[in-house]
């Protein structure tokens, strides 16, 4: 007797330890799938993970791209091993990844809807929306609650969807304007004075052309919607309703801004290779090169001009207004995955590398914090970056509705291509892509 109850109890230890020890990832299979709208309850048990730890070590993995965690010397990898220092329970695995719509960001979605996925990952502050649709990140709007006023609007718009505050903004990217200042003085405009109006823009572009250069470009592989954007919102335009329930780019705004972008091309102020451009160095080069005098891009493309030593005297002016001043905001915000092991840890992570004392980290590349007290960034001491700080306050992040790619991917980018290359009509042309973008949006 006493034999079988010994071997009852053993029987019974080793089915309580092997129900304890399944998975890798907390035991978060339940609520943790990419299939849950809140992820409520994964947040919950999430949470008590970090309370139950015991003083073990949590362990997080941490998607970021590539190039911000090259090597040891990684102004990003060195703040991990002070958060390290300072949260001794807390490990942070990095994970450099590929910068990409296939091979980041839907490798995560299907990570996560298998039951798996990163802790934590850096996203592109267009994803946000479209990943807390699908529930493959949190919403962590009671946790920022004592932070959130530290943002900029801009940038709290990419992380907000329906009403909830699914990340934290990191980075802020508004674009300006880089120019050639040798070619505004040799075309008898001053350098001093940059466009500020579209009527001062198309006047600057039309005497910057002649002799084989051209006055702008636009990246036109893609059909220029990125491109376009600021000049959408300084009409007075806008892309959705305030529900973002139905597409508005039809408008007389609308029209007004497309026919004010792409009859530059028509003029011929834009190089005709300019149409065939799908990249931010194609635009670097051909500025480099002297072939533009003029472009729109982000703080991103300063390392790339001033690694060139560029053999001309250049700079960077604010977008220029038409009926207001506009331009568009890209960036990047950190998001925590659904089946993350330790919510609790993994927000004290995306809390303390986008707090003030971290700033310096964006510094070292180049890049602009979405905080409002981003001025005190040792960058700002260049003039030419802080056009780009002040560019935040009239900054305007894309729709946060999940079928945004779609609309500007199938819809936008074809109906553009469409009016620039054949010709087509502008009011009939974005009248029907009005159409497929509304049914995309109802079906949402």
């Amino acid at each position: 007797m006493k034999k079988a109850v010994s071997l009852l109890l053993i029987f019974s230890l080793m089915l309580l330890a092997a129900c304890g020890g399944s998975g890798g990832n907390g035991g978060n299979s339940a609520g943790g799938s990419g299939n849950q709208k809140d992820g409520g309850s994964t947040a919950n048990q999430n949470s008590d993970v970090s309370q139950n730890s015991g003083g073990k070590t949590v362990e997080l993995t941490v998607w970021v791209y590539d190039y911000l965690a090259s090597d040891d010397n990684s102004p990003l990898v060195q703040a991990k091993k002070a958060f390290e220092d300072a949260n001794p329970n807390i490990k942070i695995n990095f994970q450099p990844t590929v910068y990409g719509t296939s091979s980041y960001r839907d490798k995560f979605i299907t990570q996560v809807n298998g039951g798996a996925g990163p802790d934590v990952i850096i996203s592109d502050v267009v994803w946000v929306p479209q990943l807390a649709s699908m529930g493959t990140i949190l919403p962590i709007t009671d946790k920022a609650q004592g932070v959130v006023d530290q943002f900029h609007e801009g940038p709290l718009q990419t992380v907000t969807y329906k009403g909830e505050l699914y990340g934290l903004p990191w980075e802020a990217s508004p674009m300006a304007i880089y120019y050639n200042k040798d070619a505004f003085r040799a075309a008898g405009l001053d350098p001093d004075n940059p466009p500020k109006t579209w009527q001062e823009l198309h006047d600057a572009a039309k005497a910057l052309t002649g002799g084989g250069k051209y006055g702008f470009a636009y990246m036109g592989g893609w059909g220029g919607s990125f491109d376009w954007l600021p000049f959408l919102w300084q009409a007075g335009g806008e892309l959705f309703d305030a529900e973002g329930k139905t597409a508005l780019f039809n408008s007389p705004e609308a029209v007004e801004s497309v026919n004010f972008l792409f009859g530059m091309v028509k003029e011929e102020l834009i190089p005709p290779a300019a149409l065939t451009w799908k990249s931010w160095d194609e635009l670097n080069s051909a500025f480099g090169a002297g072939l533009i005098a003029m472009y729109q891009s982000g703080a991103w493309s300063m390392n790339s001009l001033n690694s060139a030593n560029l053999s001309f005297d250049w700079g960077v002016f604010e977008s220029p207004a038409g009926k207001q001043q506009a331009t568009v905001l890209g960036g990047m915000d950190w998001v925590i995955g659904a089946n993350t092991v330790d919510a609790d840890a993994a927000y004290k992570w995306i809390e303390f590398i986008t707090n003030k004392e971290n700033m310096e980290v964006l510094s070292k590349f180049n890049r602009i914090s979405a905080r409002k007290d981003n001025t005190e960034q040792s960058i700002f001491s260049d003039p030419q970056m802080k056009v780009f700080i002040d560019s935040i306050k009239f900054a305007k992040a894309r729709p946060s509705t999940p079928v945004w790619t779609e609309v500007d991917y199938n819809v936008l980018q074809p109906a553009l291509l469409k009016i620039v290359h054949d010709d087509a009509d502008v009011q009939q042309t974005m009248d029907e892509a009005v159409k497929q973008a509304n049914e995309l949006l109802s079906a949402n």
